[in-house]
Order: structure tokens, then C-alpha cells, then sequence
């Protein structure tokens, strides 16, 4: 019987050949698996989003069979507050009645919270108001300094309801703010008596209370006019900064005849002179009246004012004081 006899190189050759064959088939089969990976997962990506769909649709018709029970998160400054719709539209001509109108059509960010970048710490007042609870209790326990940044927010979300409700818990007495004046004026006598130090320059002095709704009066003694120099006595917004010698945002008038903002006649102050101050903001009307002094300005509706003091010369000094 003949032997056939292989030649090495030729059995090297095909030995090759076949386990290139085998990789190639490993490599289609790896390539298959991976495409029949990817096709599990794009319909795994399908089903989720129609299912996302679904659950968006789902809220689209809740919505529109029932808006107002819709339940709101706010994010308000970094604080989580839950509520309705129904209970913060419930006063027409708001922050939140615009807010969810159809015209702003408002939508949750992605942690499903619509965020509003104002101070937290009144807000629960002011949503238990809307919830139709009586906050007169509260609102009596507040200090007067806090009910004033109470109503700043109120104001902000302009819940009318509300705001008519805290002036009348606000006092017309007030004292001189150490916070916001110039640090060459000395406040004593339980703050209501302030002194001019140092050299001549005018320095501003505000009450510690602004008022924006009803009236309010008060009476301020010149206790030092250094003969009839320059002091300013008035009301003004609050700046903020302290001013020590621009009167763009005052109504006053000063000892020396200066009107700032107002109308009226004025003559030198002297010493025991004092001097009245009525404020009407209801009718926007201030009053100054004194002994050489009749002075008036109107159109002051919509902004707050707070008392105002102005001293120039060293050891000018007054005292508010209330009937």
C-alpha cells in the first residue's frame, strides 16, 4: 500500500490557514452577539420611552380633568413647600395666578420643583393665608422690624388679601436706626435722641420703621441748632447704603430754607423749635409744619418711607418725640 507523504511546509501551511478560519469565526460570532445586544437594548429604550410617553400623557389629561387639584412642589430659596394649584390661585391678580396661567404655562425643572429665588423664612405665613388660616395670632407675635421684610415678600407674591392685614399691627412710634446711619452720630436716650460728632458734614439718620399704608405722626425737637444751622427733617425711601448727603430719594426740609422735593414756605429753626411731621400714605401726602416752617408734597402712594434726619454741624442734636 503506498503512504502518501505530507510535506511539513504544506501541513504548517494549512494548520495556519484553519486557525485563521476558526478567529474569523469567532470574531462574526462576537460581532453577532454584540448586534443582538444592542437590539435587546433599543427596544428595551423603546418600551421605556413609550412608557414615559404614557406617563406624560397620563399628566396631560389629569391636568386638563382637573388643574386646580394639581399638586405643586415650590422650591422656594432652597426650601421645599407642597401645596395646589387650587390653594395658590385662590386670589386673582398674583404672582401665582400668572404664574400658572396659560399664558407663563409653568413646568417643573427635573427634580419635578419650580424653583422662586426669595427668602424662605415668611413664606409659611403666607401660603397658611392662602390655605385660608387666621395668621392674626402670628402676625402679633412678629417684632415690627420683622413684619416690615414680612411685607416685602408679601408685596413680591402681591397677595392684596394679606397685605391689609399687617399695617394695622404695625406701630406709628418707631426710634432712630443704629443700623443705617453715619458713623459720626450718636443715638442715646433709648434711641430717640441723636448728636452730631466730629466736623461739619452732612450725616443721615433713618427711623427704624417704614411706612407704606395709613397715617402716621410724629414730632421731632431741636434740642442744638448751633443758631438755626443746617439740620433736614422729612421721610425717604431707604437706600442701600446709608447717604450721607444726597437727598433724591428724601421729602424734607432743612433749617436753613432748603425744600427738597416739597413745597411750601421755610425760615431758620432754632433751638426748642418743634417740629411736626404727617404722613398719609393712603393719600400719598406728606405735612412738615413748625413755628417758621409750612411745607407739604403729594403724589407719595407705593413707596415706603421711613423717617427721616439730617444733621451737618458738631453737636447738632434732636429728640422724636410722640404725643
Amino acid at each position: 500500500k503506498e503512504i502518501k507523504i505530507h510535506n511539513p511546509e504544506s501541513l504548517k501551511k494549512e494548520f495556519e490557514e484553519l486557525k485563521q478560519k476558526e478567529e474569523i469565526e469567532k470574531e462574526n460570532k462576537r460581532k453577532q452577539e454584540e448586534l443582538d445586544r444592542l437590539k435587546r437594548e433599543t427596544e428595551q429604550l423603546k418600551q421605556k420611552e413609550e412608557f414615559e410617553k404614557l406617563e406624560l400623557l397620563k399628566i396631560k389629561i389629569n391636568k386638563i380633568n382637573n388643574p386646580i387639584k394639581q399638586k405643586v412642589k415650590l422650591n422656594i430659596g432652597g426650601t421645599i413647600f407642597m401645596s395646589t394649584i387650587e390653594t395658590l390661585t385662590c386670589e386673582k391678580l398674583t404672582f401665582f395666578s400668572s404664574l400658572f396661567s396659560e399664558q407663563f404655562n409653568t413646568q417643573p425643572d427635573e427634580d419635578g420643583e419650580i424653583f422662586i429665588d426669595r427668602d424662605p423664612k415668611y413664606f409659611p405665613i403666607i401660603l397658611n393665608h392662602m390655605r385660608g388660616v387666621n395668621i392674626s395670632p402670628i402676625l402679633e407675635k412678629i417684632p415690627n422690624e420683622e413684619l416690615l421684610l414680612l411685607i416685602q415678600e408679601v408685596r413680591y407674591y402681591q397677595i392684596g388679601s394679606l397685605l391689609e392685614k399687617i399695617p394695622e399691627k404695625i406701630p406709628t412710634n418707631f426710634f432712630f436706626d443704629e443700623n443705617y446711619k453715619c458713623s459720626n452720630l450718636m443715638v442715646s436716650n433709648n434711641r430717640l435722641t441723636v448728636t452730631k460728632t466730629g466736623s461739619s458734614s452732612h450725616s443721615t439718620i433713618l427711623g427704624n420703621i417704614g411706612f407704606s399704608k395709613g397715617k402716621h405722626n410724629w414730632k421731632v425737637r431741636i434740642d442744638n441748632s448751633n443758631d438755626g444751622h443746617w439740620l433736614a427733617f422729612g421721610v425717604s425711601e431707604k437706600k442701600g447704603t446709608v447717604p450721607a448727603s444726597t437727598f433724591d430719594k428724601a421729602f424734607c426740609c432743612s433749617g436753613r430754607s432748603q425744600l427738597y422735593n416739597v413745597q411750601g414756605n421755610n425760615s431758620n429753626w432754632q433751638t426748642g423749635h418743634i417740629i411736626s411731621i404727617e404722613l398719609d400714605c393712603d393719600q400719598g401726602s406728606l405735612k412738615i409744619t413748625g413755628p417758621t416752617t409750612n411745607v407739604h408734597a403729594n403724589g407719595l402712594t407705593g413707596k415706603v418711607l421711613y423717617p427721616y434726619f439730617n444733621l451737618y454741624d458738631p453737636n447738632n442734636a434732636c429728640t422724636i418725640i410722640f404725643d
